[in-house]
């Protein structure tokens, strides 16, 4: 570039001796905008690579190249601006379309409730069919007037058809069923209600009947009050399943003696039985409720559903600690200590999920409203306005100090901590590391202390500069050559400009601030004005004080209980406090079991990781028509082949064509070759009719064991899609609700999940699969859905509609016939004007994609930008485990909120990168400033003093970990196992401290009165 700008001045010179020989470089465009105005009405032209330029020879007195040098004309390998615009304008950019999808708590109702069922057949069959055949037998019967023994002969009672009264009867004695000894008597009664709560469908006709009784049986469920009875059965049915396993252990140990395989089966099958259908009434009892109150209460009536309300108030005062989540939880944790567990952990999950929705509240709606309250009860404004720049405290402080430091004269406004008085802040020599979002910004402490630079800047043996220039040191020596130095103002040092003066010629120090520029004081007003408390602050802030007292020993009173103020104000609670309080309580439950909670839902994330398919999921077979003639023919008159997806049971009905056996290709259809035979040496005698029954039950067999392979890959990546998906937002609710509780409950979450390499699992799952793939890939089949086996077993089932290109007569599989021309073809006609170019404009949206995968991607982007934001000890460990390449994936896929929270993990990583990073990843940081929302004092970019950022990042942590171990120790000590005497040595410790301290003040006092009346006597 350099010797082509040397080569145009040599023309522009007329100097032909430097630029005679220069040829210019193939396909260089260099652009002269020196004298555009003189080259408006032309039409540039560009050179050729040889030279020449539109077959134009240079003239005499031309440049090199053959470019022409005629006076008042440009270069002809030159553009104007304007072209230059032109060009690019019309040119247009293809912007990718972006997926439609809206991301939100949870998904619809029916895929919620579909989410539930597995496509094992066994599975359907016991939930769905062994559902209705109970409720068949046992509603009339039991559905009868007290004064009423035996049912009419003859007439069947039908549920849609009854009265109120009676379908309360029949549930209330269903619910008596759940208190027999017999176990066989409370299945009947749990598949009796799970029949109702999954909307009668035997009485229905299709899908929209069937969710209109869904929603309405459920409510009346919840009116009898059913949920107490199925929990008993849920945690007894539960408690044997731990037996089971234990006795299995015990008897592969050879410790158990008399022990029966077949009788242990037998108790373990009806066991099964009873827990998958109570589980299925409790799952759509708090789903159903949820979603329903989710879409009929708007955002002014959140928490005044006295419905929600209500069945949310039974559910949080089950029997047991915790209740139901704190049962639910206990059982997941114990799995960490128990080997060969046969439970259906999947569906314990998403109950688990599904009762803190419940419990907890919407992280969309109840979420934002809870936040406003506790803030109002802190002493904050109701939310932080997020339209605006602004910044937290400690960055003020870090901003006001700095002001100070270089304008003594000049007096900020007062922060809102007294920062000044402690010595856990970071050192002013690392504040713009401190300052940035990768700088612990929420951790207030460790360090090395913050005021030691400033008082001591005027009093250090070095020469403070000014804003004029030091003047030369003496020289050394003469004849010495000295190097000469070049002496520039150090911004590190105060300016010490005079104040000015006033009308009197009084000095102004304070009132005025003379001798501050007017910039700088609008700055430090504006910092002030845009500063936010946050609630994690505030939260944070109260410990350290209590934490640093305890550490003193200025508290020593009993350890703290929590006392709500509905208690102690004697009123009944408000809906944001109940809340507040089952976060609590949870958290209290949990907390002895959260680390192995931890640890057994990233095995089940684990084991998704280790059992990706190489390939997209697989294909299901071929659609097959269930229902036929009674010669097992269509419409078509082709045999067809029937398929009970309930009970697996396979009526293939083959063709008498030869092309059910045989191809063109000589080849059998199950595999096996013809012994080299081609179709015109098929013998045409009859053959012989054992053989072919016998190769007709082989090939069938095999078409069988086929499907059922097929059937079963293709259940097992959803289930473990579906495990993935609910642990991904159990995670995700459990740590919005711990922040909005206490930030030290998120931190303590946080450091779990960072010290269960919860970052190498999630860079694992991103390195080994293709995120447009898996995002775009369904494991939903139709054919299997659950409201597709609903209607099977409905009074009216419907055929499943088959595409086109599919179907399950072997005489459509020939090719078709090859054709002699090509299809449509037409001929071209003369036309006066050239044809418009072919047109086929991208999408706006993109409508095929998995929303169970993109729920999940997103979950686990949000999870990780949690668990680093703020620490920067753990943005190292990203950039050392260069994650940075990996993360590149999800920004593939266009859609905003993956892209967002992927861009934010980077931009906490982008301050510990080098420069050549940050060269070949502009677009990710153009990005960042494009979708990121910015802070007051937001220099991630600009970098600072890493090294000290670096060196401070271990003592932070530990610090935050210190304190948040002093947390859970003083709020919760038998959660946390500690020894109660032990804390009260300490306490007796500072306790006789004090006391010996009082008695030496006493002694002294004593003796200086007998000194001093020893003197006066004397005297």
């Amino acid at each position: 570039m350099a010797q082509d700008s040397r080569n145009i001045e040599n023309q522009e010179r007329g100097g032909n001796a430097a630029s005679s020989n220069h040829v210019p470089a193939a396909g260089v465009l260099r652009i002269d905008t020196t004298r555009i105005r003189q080259q408006q009405s032309e039409e540039p032209v560009i050179a050729s690579p040889n030279g020449e330029s539109g077959g134009a020879q240079a003239g005499p007195g031309g440049g090199a190249g053959g470019f022409s040098q005629s006076p008042g004309l440009l270069p002809q390998d030159s553009l104007s601006l304007m072209q230059l615009k032109r060009l690019v304008g019309e040119g247009g950019r293809v912007v990718q379309p972006e997926y439609a999808f809206e991301y939100t708590p949870s998904d619809s109702l029916a895929n919620e409730l579909s989410e539930w069922f597995s496509y094992s057949t066994a599975d359907l069959s016991l939930l769905i069919g062994g559902a209705k055949q109970t409720f068949e037998s046992t509603y009339t019967k039991l559905s009868l007037a007290p004064h009423q023994s035996v049912p009419p002969q003859g007439r069947l009672s039908r549920w849609i058809t009854s009265k109120d009264v009676k379908r309360r009867r029949y549930i209330a004695r269903c619910v008596d069923l759940l208190d027999q000894a017999d176990q066989e008597e409370r299945v009947k009664g749990l598949e009796g209600l799970s029949f109702i709560a999954q909307g009668v469908y035997g009485e229905l006709h299709d899908q929209h009947d069937q969710m209109i009784w869904i929603k309405r049986n459920n409510k009346l469920l919840r009116k009898v009050g059913v949920a107490e009875g199925v929990f008993g059965c849920l945690r007894k049915s539960l408690g044997r399943e731990w037996e089971f396993v234990q006795k299995t252990a015990a008897a592969s140990n050879g410790l158990v003696n008399g022990y029966d395989p077949d009788e242990l089966l037998n108790q373990k099958a009806w066991n099964r039985r009873e827990l998958k259908q109570a589980m299925t009434v409790l799952y759509f009892l708090i789903e159903v409720t949820r979603m329903v109150s989710d879409e009929e209460t708007d955002s002014k009536n959140i928490g005044l559903d006295e419905e929600l309300e209500s069945f949310r108030d039974e559910i949080a005062q089950l029997p047991g600690e915790g209740g139901l989540l704190g049962f639910l939880i206990k059982n997941i944790a114990r799995v960490r200590w128990e080997d060969n567990v046969d439970i259906a952990l999947t569906h314990i999950l998403i109950l688990t999920w599904k009762a803190t929705l419940l419990l907890f509240g919407s992280p969309q709606k109840h979420l934002p409203k809870v936040k406003q309250f506790a803030r109002l009860a802190e002493g904050l404004s109701p939310e932080v306005d997020k339209t605006q720049i602004t910044a937290n405290p400690l960055d003020y402080y870090l901003f006001r100090q700095d002001l100070i430091a270089k304008y003594p004269a000049y007096n900020p406004p007062m922060t809102l901590f007294a920062f000044d008085t402690n010595s856990y802040l970071p050192s002013l020599a690392g504040h713009e590391s401190s300052s940035r979002p990768g700088g612990n910004t929420d951790v207030l402490l460790g360090g090395k202390g913050g005021g030691e630079n400033l008082a001591s800047i005027l009093e250090k043996a070095v020469h403070i500069a000014t804003p004029a220039p030091s003047p030369p040191p003496s020289p050394i020596g003469i004849g010495k050559g000295q190097k000469k130095q070049n002496y520039q103002t150090n911004q590190s040092f105060p300016f010490m400009y005079p104040p000015a003066d006033d009308e009197g010629g009084n000095k102004l120090w304070e009132d005025d601030g003379g001798g501050v520029p007017k910039s700088i004081k609008e700055a430090g007003e504006l910092f002030s004005q845009r500063t936010r408390i946050s609630l994690a602050m505030r939260q944070l802030w109260r410990e350290r004080e209590a934490f640093e007292k305890y550490g003193r020993g200025w508290q020593v009173e009993e350890p703290r209980e929590r006392k709500w103020t509905w208690e102690e104000e004697d009123r009944i609670p408000r809906w944001e406090e109940k809340r507040l309080a089952m976060v609590e309580e949870v958290y209290q439950v949990a907390l002895p079991q959260l680390q192995s909670l931890v640890i057994v839902l990233f095995k089940m994330m684990l084991q998704s990781i280790t059992a990706l398919p190489a390939a997209p999921p697989p294909a299901p077979p071929p659609p097959q028509n269930t229902f036929a003639d009674e010669d097992g023919k269509d419409s078509s008159g082709s045999k067809q082949v029937i398929v009970d997806p309930v009970t697996g049971d396979v009526d293939f009905a083959p063709s008498l064509s030869l092309r059910n056996s045989w191809n063109i290709f000589g080849k059998r259809r199950n595999g096996g070759e013809n012994n080299g035979s081609s179709l015109g040496a098929i013998s045409e005698d009859t053959p012989d009719p054992i053989e072919w029954e016998k190769q007709r039950e082989k090939e069938r067999a095999e078409r069988e064991a086929a499907e059922k392979k097929q059937w079963e890959e293709l259940d097992t990546t959803r289930l473990r899609e579906i495990a993935s998906k609910a642990v991904t937002a159990f995670f995700l609710v459990l740590l919005k609700w711990f922040r909005v509780s206490h930030v030290l409950k998120f931190e303590y979450l946080t450091q779990l999940l960072w010290d269960s390499n919860y970052i190498p699992l999630v860079l694992k799952l991103l390195n080994q699969q293709d995120i447009v793939a898996s995002l775009t890939a369904k494991t939903d089949r139709p054919e299997r859905a659950y409201f597709r086996i609903c209607n099977l077993h409905s009074l009216s089932p419907q055929p499943l509609a088959s595409s086109s290109t599919e179907s399950s007569s072997p005489d459509e599989a020939c090719p078709p016939p090859i054709p002699f021309a090509r299809p449509n073809q037409q001929h071209p006609q003369p036309t006066s004007s050239p044809p418009p170019p072919p047109s086929d404009p991208l999408p706006e949206v993109i409508t095929e994609f998995s929303w169970r995968n993109f729920f999940t991607s997103i979950n686990i982007m949000r999870i990780l930008q949690k668990v680093v934001k703020g620490k920067s000890h753990r943005n190292l460990a990203l950039v050392q485990f260069r994650s940075s390449v990996i993360l590149r994936k999800p920004l593939k896929c266009p859609q905003k909120e993956l892209r967002l929270y992927t861009l934010k993990v980077f931009k906490g990583q982008v301050p510990y990168c080098g420069r050549k990073w940050r060269q070949g990843n502009m677009r990710v940081i153009t990005s960042i400033y494009l979708h990121c929302r910015p802070e007051l004092r937001d220099d991630w970019l600009a970098g600072g003093d890493v090294d000290a950022d670096v060196e401070e990042a271990g003592p932070q942590e530990e610090a935050l970990r210190a304190l948040t171990l002093f947390y859970n120790v003083s709020w919760f000590p038998k959660s946390m196992g500690a020894d109660l005497g032990l804390l009260e040595e300490e306490r007796d410790f500072f306790r006789r401290e004090l006391v010996r301290m009082q008695e030496g003040e006493e002694a002294e006092e004593v003796l200086g009165e007998r000194e001093w009346v020893g003197e006066v006597g004397w005297s």
